[in-house]
This record gives structure tokens, sequence and C-alpha cells, in this order.
């Protein structure tokens, strides 16, 4: 007997559900709190407060609420007359929602529920259209930060700012601009077959920022005269038309840029030394490249690079003396030490340096370089070491624990030289002679601190100042003393050093042998 067959369905097979997929009939609404609630804004969550006017049906008096929030259909407001009474449902013939100087919505509504008491609440709904909460949001943003408060910025500006001062602005952005149309118009039109080669092309660059420079360096001299007697509002105010005009211009410099943008956190990490460092210019443009030609030409960008000379010399004087053991605290890319182990005469003793940078990625960068120096110097590489410490300041100051504490110690420990190049620059002086009283009780008896800090230079602190936000602590001859007069005991002599550029300080002080 043949098997029984089936009769096919007139009907399609159900669908099949892919992983993932919904199925409607296992979806599940709010486990608790189910009945919806529309979206609210608060107003303290607003940068510019709303405030509430309501005038009741058949009355003639404008009542005033203070908005606690609001949602696309209603508005709670707290009201401060405790003796306000209004039937549950009243209409209003007038609500007005202002935001700032303006009307954010005016129409009607209904009174929905009032508590009583001496913080009394009314929930008001909306007749006569919906609250834009988009709007109200992009207004309050553009009144905290938007056109009308740039326009009044730029009204105090004018006020507070001379026209030559803003003159004198507008002179150095034209000498910006003069160069990078002139270079970006020469790579225009020049076919690439006829490029020179990139030596020759940073030589012409060079020369042109030769003639170049002067100009720019005077008139940068020209605004430092012009704002020294700034308050502190001229100070902010000149701060923001400088950027505005100038950052532009000189942010495509790699040197410029890098001092702006501060990917680390401040201006003056370990990869900005090593561009000043660098012979060869940075950039694909001509203009870029150009820019970090002349950028090298301010007096500080010189400072910067003799300093590590001055220190490495003090560091041979050491050495020639009798020194083992060598401290830099915020080290960075350490380049003095390098010069040392490549150019010193090898000690016939064992030798330590030890390196404190905040900065990790500072530290992984001279504990590599600093070793392949050694390997091709004349040094005995078993008895020389080179130790990092991932340390700040801070950390050296006030410790978070025990251990903290006994890491910095041990670092700072029988040091016969501790030295410094950049990092008094950013300290006050009761930060800083707190940090030099913990350097000096470390010191071996003999031993010497040698701290720099940079003078103020009118071609280089304005730009620093007022457009690449590089803000340091400017110290003098006479300030430079001043800041070991806490040290006990007292030091055998305290002498003031130059660099070849005359603009970093450094402050050599000797502890006693006994």
């Amino acid at each position: 007997m043949p098997p029984v067959q089936t009769p096919k369905s007139s009907q399609p097979p159900p669908p099949s559900h892919s992983a993932g997929s919904a199925v409607h009939s296992d979806l599940r609404g709010a486990p608790t709190r189910h009945r919806y609630r529309p979206i609210r804004l608060h107003n303290e969550s607003l940068n510019v407060p709303l405030e509430c006017t309501f005038v009741i049906d058949d009355e003639h008096q404008v009542r005033t609420g203070r908005v606690i929030d609001l949602s696309q259909t209603g508005v709670a407001l707290a009201i401060d007359d405790e003796s306000f009474q209004t039937p549950q449902g009243a209409t209003l013939s007038s609500l007005t929602i202002k935001h700032g100087e303006g009307s954010f919505f005016n129409g009607t509504g209904r009174i929905v529920y009032q508590t009583s008491g001496p913080n009394s609440r009314v929930g008001i709904r909306v007749l006569s259209g919906l609250l834009d909460l988009q709007e109200l949001a992009l207004r309050d943003a553009l009144t905290k930060d938007g056109l009308d408060q740039r326009l009044k910025s730029v009204q105090r500006q004018f006020e507070r700012l001379s026209p030559e001062w803003r003159a004198a602005v507008g002179d150095l952005a034209n000498l910006l601009l003069t160069a990078r149309n002139f270079l970006n118009g020469f790579e225009t039109q020049s076919p690439e077959s006829d490029a020179p080669t990139a030596a020759v092309r940073d030589e012409v660059l060079r020369d042109l920022a030769r003639d170049w420079s002067p100009l720019h360096l005077e008139k940068l001299s020209e605004l430092t005269e012009l704002s020294c007697d700034f308050d502190e509002e001229q100070i902010e105010l000149g701060r923001i038309y400088a950027e505005n005009q100038l950052v532009p211009l000189y942010h495509p410099g790699s040197l410029y840029r890098r001092a702006i943008t501060k990917p680390r956190g401040y201006a003056g990490d370990y990869k900005i030394m090593l561009i000043y460092n660098q012979r060869e210019p940075n950039g694909e443009t001509l203009y870029e490249r150009f820019l970090d030609v002349a950028g090298k030409k301010h007096t500080l960008s010189r400072t910067v690079v003799a300093r590590q000379k001055t220190a490495a010399d003090e560091i041979r004087r050491s050495l020639d003396a009798g020194a083992s053991k060598f401290v830099s605290l915020a080290s960075g890319p350490a380049i003095e030490v390098s010069w040392v182990l490549r150019e010193a005469e090898p000690p016939d003793r064992e030798v330590t340096f030890v390196l404190i940078d905040q900065d990790e990625d500072a530290l992984a960068y001279s504990y590599e370089t600093l070793h392949r120096a050694l390997l091709e110097s004349a040094w005995d590489t078993a008895r020389t070491k080179i130790e990092c410490l991932h340390f700040s300041v801070r950390q050296l100051l006030k410790p978070d624990s025990p251990e903290e504490e006994q890491i910095g110690e041990q670092a700072l420990a029988g040091a016969d030289m501790v030295y410094s190049m950049g990092l008094f620059d950013y300290l006050p002086d009761l930060v800083a002679q707190r940090l030099l009283m913990i350097l000096y009780r470390q010191l071996e008896p003999g031993g010497t601190m040698f701290v720099g800090n940079l003078e103020a230079e009118p071609n280089t602190t304005w730009l620093m100042d007022f457009v690449l936000g590089w803000h340091l602590l400017w110290r003098t001859e006479d300030d430079m003393p001043r800041l070991v007069d806490p040290l006990r005991p007292e030091p055998v002599s305290v002498e003031v050093e130059r660099d070849s550029t005359g603009r970093c300080l450094f402050l050599r002080v000797t502890r006693p042998t006994g």
C-alpha cells in the first residue's frame, strides 16, 4: 500500500528568525515605572536660567515663578508667594518663558497641579504649542559661547587694547602672510621636475629666514614693550586677540605647533626639545619648513640648545673633581648626558646617572639613546649606570605614601651633583625653595646643585605668552640667590652663571664638606 501523501498548504511557511533578530511576542516593556514620562530639561543645567510669568484668566495680575524643569508639553514652577492658591484646571491667558534677554515661549496654558506650603510648586500644561527643548539647548549653548559673547569680547578689546598695539599685531600677521603667500605661490607655480634637492631647498630657506627674521624679532620686541604695563584684563583680552590673528599663521611650523597644541599637556615636553636640536627643518611645504627655520632664530630658541652645553660642561667639571652620582630633575631627552658620554674623558670609577621625569615616554627615549651613546663611547659599560625614575615634582614634595617617599630619597641620596635646566621656570618661589631644600639635604658633602631658569627676552617672551600659551616664570640674576635663603647648613658658595646666549641663569650651590 503506497504511503499517504500529506497535502501541501497553500499558506507560506512562517519566517525563520536569524540570530539576533527580535520576535515581537517575546519583547517586553519597562520592568518598572510603566507610565511614560517625557524627557525634562532642568533649569539648573542651563547656562542662562529661565524665567516665567503668567496671568490667570479673569485676573489682571502678572505672577512670576522660578522654573524648576520643563518638558515638551509643560513646565514646573516654584512659587515664592505662600499665599498663592488657584484651583486645578485654571486656564492661563498668558504664559511667557524667557531665556536671557529673549522670549523662548509665548502662549496659553492650564494649571494641572499645585502643592501648598513654603515650597509651593505649580505644574502648568502648555495649550498653544510644544516647547522645543532642542532649540532651547542650542540657544543656551550659543548664549554661553556664541557670537554674542564673542562680540562683547571684541568690543572690550577695542576699548582696552590701544590702536597702536592692535596695529603691531596686524603688522606681525602681515609679515607672516607675506612669507606664506610668497612660498606657497612659488611652490604652486614651480613644476615638480624643476624642484630643487632637499639640501638646496633648505639652504635657500635658511637664507630667506636670515633676511626675514630680524624684522620678525623686531616686531615681537615692539609688542613686548607695548604690553609691559598691561593689567590682568588687558593681558587676557590681548591673548584672545593675538591668538585669533596669529595662531593660524604660526601653527604650520612644527616647533610652534607643538607649543600651541601641547599634545602631552604642556608646551616644553621632550619632543619639542628634540625639535630645537634638529638641524634639518620639519614640514611638507616650504612655508612649514620655513617656520621651523625661523622658529629657531628666537634668542630663547638658541638658549634651549646652549643651556644643554652649559649643563654638560658642569657635569664634566664635576667628573674631573671626582663626582660619581649625577641626578637630572625633569630630565627630558637628556641630550647633555649624551654629549658627556661621547666627549668627556672616561672616568676610572663607577658613575651613575639618575634621570627623573614625570613623562614615561621621555624616559624611554633617553634610556635607549643614552645606552646607545654609551656603547659607542670609550666609557666602561660595566661601570656606568643609567637609571630612570618615573616621578614628578609633586611626589618629591608631597609623597602619597612612605614607600613613595623612600623611593624619592633613594634616587637623590648621595648625589654629587643634582641639576635641572627647565623645571624651575614653572615653579613659584615657595615651591622652588621647598624643592631645593629637599635636594640639598640629599647632597653628598661638597656636592653641588646646578639649577637653570630663563630670563625674559623681548623677541621671544611676548610670543610665548600671548600666542603660544607657553607661560613661564622669568627670573633675574638678583632673584636666583634668594631661592636658597632657607638652606641649612648654609652653602659654602652660591654663584650665578649664564649660558652662552646670556638668557639662562644657572644657580650653582655648593654644600659644605663637613
